[in-house]
């Protein structure tokens, strides 16, 4: 299993906000989509209440992607000319 995007927290500015928030994302997407885990829970006859509440958690991560992705943009988009006033 690849390991998770090591995220600092620390922002210094707009560029590293966007970037952790990039990063941030990567990870929810990486969570959201593995789908070893409920092959491995299914093999370990996991019953099927237990492998849908990991299935819920998936599609939160997968949102949380989307939200993170959508928030980095945004940011990114709307203060482009803060971040080139001090180029």
């Amino acid at each position: 299993m690849a390991q998770p995007a090591t995220q600092s927290g620390e922002v210094t500015g707009i560029p590293s906000a966007v970037h952790y928030m990039n990063q941030v994302a990567a990870t929810h997407t990486q969570h959201g989509g593995n789908e070893q885990v409920i092959t491995a829970m299914h093999d370990m006859n996991i019953g099927a209440g237990d492998i849908g509440l990991v299935e819920e958690a998936k599609t939160a991560s997968r949102d949380a992607a989307e939200r993170w992705t959508t928030a980095a943009a945004t940011i990114a988009q709307h203060n482009a000319g803060v971040r080139q006033g001090y180029a």
